[in-house]
């Protein structure tokens, strides 16, 4: 048993319409993040007057633990931030509320 506590951060991406759960999964799977031990779906919202016409948000839960160590914040966020730029990079989609 892993006796370090979990961290869990949420995210909330507008992506493409088209862009499937699989797919979205894949990316961050693709990344063999060592501190991610799973990603949970939690809801997609629509309204293309805040984000265009084939926009859709959705919000995704992150579990992060190490094995060996407690996370500090500035692991968690670096992890956090390779995923992001991984999802952004490859679907063509944006975290909500990063940058202006």
């Amino acid at each position: 048993l892993n006796t370090h506590p979990l961290v869990q951060r949420d995210l909330n991406f507008v992506l493409p319409e088209s862009l499937r759960w699989k797919e979205l999964t894949d990316i961050i799977s693709s990344l063999q993040e060592p501190l991610l031990l799973r990603v949970d779906y939690k809801e997609t919202y629509r309204d293309a007057k805040r984000d265009g016409a084939d926009k859709k948000r959705v919000l995704i839960g992150l579990a992060l633990q190490s094995e060996s160590q407690t996370l500090t914040t500035e692991m968690t966020d670096q992890a956090v931030q390779r995923i992001v730029s991984a999802v952004e990079s490859k679907s063509g989609g944006k975290l909500l509320g990063a940058g202006a």
